[in-house]
């Protein structure tokens, strides 16, 4: 269970952490590589991976920087 709380941590708030020092910094793009399992999550993986790009498109919607979801 530890294991999938440090993924999903890593995931998720390590991809927040990044986004909002992009943020602050102005850097001009943001890549975010994402997985197909982000779609239709069935795992934690796919799962976190989503919740990332969700926060990736709330920000986006907020800044003007250019956020890329590959």
């Amino acid at each position: 269970m530890q294991i999938i709380l440090n993924k999903l941590w890593k995931i998720i708030f390590g991809t927040s952490k990044l986004v909002d020092a992009a943020i602050n910094f102005k850097v001009e793009k943001f890549i975010f590589v994402s997985t197909d399992k982000a779609v239709r999550p069935t795992n934690i993986m796919g799962s976190s991976k989503r919740l990332a790009e969700l926060y990736i498109q709330s920000r986006n919607k907020e800044q003007t920087i250019l956020f890329f979801q590959q």
